[in-house]
């Protein structure tokens, strides 16, 4: 490739089409924020354009990773969570999970599931919280996880055994047996990288 020419290769390689998504309209006030602040925080941590309407399109523009990163904080507003809770997703410790009910059941059967996953005075959604360190987001039609990848794998199982139907009791016991095996894997990898120190001379 003459050299003229590898730099625009470059350049198209780098670029990419602008991603489009839609959220609940009733999301787009606490996506814009306050006089558009919780908007602009986002474009400046994701180094991302955004453009919003009324109806919940919203387009991003930048970089290919910027845009899908920014892409995902956008989606968790938009399933309810709170910026500040979304935000995390900008660190590459924090992954999205988002479970579509309608895949599941008519709209009695989402009504039962999300009964089910939000609990009595909220307890169900409390205790997966505390087990796997996510948050979780109960609205409309969706349930969405964010948190670290081993425990946002154990509370999606969490919240796919209350979609099919296991009791609560069998629920809360498979979180406890989870919870102490990260609790282990923890300990055993922090020794291993205490081990892997060079000892002081």
């Amino acid at each position: 490739v003459p050299a003229h020419n590898s730099h625009l290769l470059i350049l198209r390689l780098q670029s990419s089409p602008m991603i489009s998504l839609n959220i609940p309209s009733e999301r787009v006030s606490v996506l814009l924020g306050q006089n558009g602040e919780v908007k602009r925080m986002i474009e400046k941590r994701g180094k991302v354009k955004i453009s919003v309407d009324e109806d919940g399109t919203v387009e991003l523009s930048g970089s290919s990773i910027d845009e899908w990163v920014a892409k995902d904080v956008v989606n968790a507003i938009g399933r309810g969570f709170s910026p500040q809770k979304a935000i995390k997703l900008f660190s590459d410790l924090y992954s999205l999970r988002v479970i579509n009910l309608r895949e599941h059941g008519n709209d009695n059967d989402i009504i039962r599931i999300c009964g089910r996953v939000i609990g009595e005075k909220g307890k169900t959604r409390r205790i997966i919280e505390e087990m796997t360190g996510c948050e979780l987001s109960v609205y409309t039609h969706t349930i969405s996880l964010i948190g670290e990848l081993e425990g946002l794998h154990l509370g999606t199982e969490a919240v796919y055994k209350l979609i099919e139907g296991s009791p609560h009791a069998v629920v809360y016991t498979f979180l406890e047996r989870g919870r102490r095996k990260l609790k282990i894997g923890n300990l055993i990898a922090l020794k291993e990288s205490s081990l892997s120190e060079p000892e002081p001379i």
